[in-house]
C-alpha cells in the first residue's frame, strides 16, 4: 500500500510493472491513460489497473491530487525505499 501526493499538473509518465494496482482518489483529480483508454478520475472514484498494462497519470492543473494505492504483488522497490538497509 502507498499514498501518493502529486501536485497541480504534474505527471506519472507512461509505465507498466508486473503488479496488479488498484488506487482510491482521495482528493483533486487527473486524467488516467491505461492500456490506451482514458478517462478522468476524481475524489472518491476507484481504479483497477491489470499486471503488465501501460498507464499514466496526468493531474489537473488546479489542484494536488492524493491517491491510496494497492499492488499485489508486493512491491519490492517500494520495500527498499523503507527498510532499513541490514533487512
Amino acid at each position: 500500500m502507498a499514498l501518493f501526493t502529486l501536485e497541480p499538473g504534474s505527471r506519472v509518465s507512461l509505465h507498466s510493472h508486473p503488479h496488479a494496482q488498484y488506487g482510491i482518489c482521495l482528493e483533486g483529480s487527473g486524467e488516467f491513460r491505461i492500456g490506451g483508454k482514458a478517462w478522468r478520475v476524481k475524489k472518491g472514484d476507484g481504479y483497477y489497473i491489470p499486471p503488465g498494462v501501460q498507464h499514466e497519470l496526468k493531474v489537473s492543473p488546479r489542484e494536488s491530487a492524493a491517491l491510496i494505492e494497492f499492488f499485489t504483488p508486493h512491491r519490492e522497490d517500494f520495500l527498499r525505499d523503507v527498510l532499513p538497509s541490514d533487512k
